[in-house]
């Protein structure tokens, strides 16, 4: 070929490059350098990932709630201050205790876990007895001071056991209530149950079962006739009693001149007998052995010593029943004088354990001698 066709074919072939033209071999394909990245499996769920654990709901927003049932817990036993009587309460109800609330009154408040019921004890020293009419007006007082001063009583009734029941409301804490109050001894008491108005259906049941669990309380009293009666000979040998068996025994004689005191305390030191022998030297009239008796009687069981009756016996004796409400005690002293002595005997107890011992006293205060 010339020069000139060989110019031309050249020149045909720049112009195919440079129009993109292809060969028929495979382009070669630029290496493209991508970054590398860490191996990755397959994204695994929350639950994969975490270790297996109770799934946890998100918390809602709910109205309240009845309140759980209280009887599935059962009821405790309860026994209020100074043995008085004794009730069934919730178990599970939290314990409230105030003694200033109101002057001499112990108030204990049993709440249910949710704040909406009550159950509420009042006990008050009145320290004498107290009539009818002003049990109620104490009692009224006490539950505006405690329940509200708009309380209103929707019922009055008194019960064969001698307590009154009082069914009542207050419109300015939306609360209703049933109160029972009576006295014993020296003391006013009451206990009440109460709710909230809005939570009545869930507490009505419940708090009438704790209203028909009231009960007296017997007191487990110390078998003191098991051992039998025991003989006593006085000091000086002015007289014979027989004591329960098994009674402690304490001898003094300087807590009054010229005198010899014994005492014989019941096991549980509830009740007591005491002989007490003085020995005057010369005859003592009968006045003078009236005042003496009982100057040393104050001494030993109470300055308030108040006696509730005076017997002349047929064997010349004197017998005295008498009563303190300092100590809460109660007895009967017998005195009498013989040769150059005065002596009494005296059988006594704490008054919430009268019915405990008033039998065995009667044996004790019966068995006297003089022979």
């Amino acid at each position: 070929m010339n020069t000139k066709t060989i110019m031309s074919v050249l020149l045909a072939a720049v112009l195919i490059s440079a129009c993109g033209g292809q060969t028929d071999a495979p382009p070669v394909q630029e290496s493209v350098m991508e970054e590398e990245q860490p191996v990755v499996e397959e994204a695994a769920s929350a639950e994969q990932l975490a270790p297996e654990a109770p799934a946890v709901e998100a918390p809602a927003v709910e109205a309240p709630q009845p309140a759980a049932p209280v009887t599935a817990s059962g009821m405790m036993p309860y026994t209020a201050p100074e043995e008085l009587f004794a009730l069934e309460i919730p178990s599970g109800w939290s314990l409230v205790r105030d003694t200033d609330v109101i002057d001499n009154t112990v108030v204990e408040t049993y709440f249910a876990p949710d704040g909406h019921a009550f159950v509420q004890i009042v006990v008050n020293e009145v320290g004498s007895e107290m009539n009818h009419v002003v049990k109620g007006q104490v009692t009224l007082d006490f539950m505006k001071r405690l329940y509200g001063s708009d309380l209103r009583v929707a019922s009055d009734v008194t019960l064969a056991d001698g307590r009154e029941k009082l069914e009542w409301w207050s419109d300015d804490n939306k609360t209703s209530g049933t109160t029972f109050f009576d006295t014993k001894d020296s003391y006013l008491f009451f206990y009440t149950t109460y709710y909230e108005d809005a939570y009545k259906k869930d507490y009505a049941t419940i708090l009438e079962d704790v209203n028909n669990s009231f009960a007296e309380v017997a007191h487990l009293a110390v078998s003191v006739d098991t051992s039998g009666l025991t003989p006593y000979t006085a000091p000086e040998g002015l007289f014979t009693l027989e004591v329960p068996g098994g009674w402690s025994n304490a001898k003094d004689a300087d807590v009054i001149d010229n005198t010899v005191v014994e005492t014989y305390t019941a096991p549980d030191g509830n009740a007591f007998v005491q002989v007490v022998v003085n020995e005057s030297g010369t005859e003592v009239t009968n006045v003078l052995k009236g005042q003496i008796t009982l100057d040393f009687m104050k001494r030993l069981y109470g300055s308030d010593l108040r006696v509730a009756s005076d017997v002349i016996l047929a064997d010349g004796r004197e017998k005295l029943e008498w009563w303190s409400d300092d100590n809460k005690t109660s007895g009967t002293t017998f005195f009498d004088t013989k040769d150059s002595y005065l002596f009494f005997y005296t059988t006594y107890y704490e008054d919430a354990y009268k019915n405990d011992y008033a039998a065995i006293f009667d044996d004790v205060n019966n068995s006297y001698s003089n022979e």
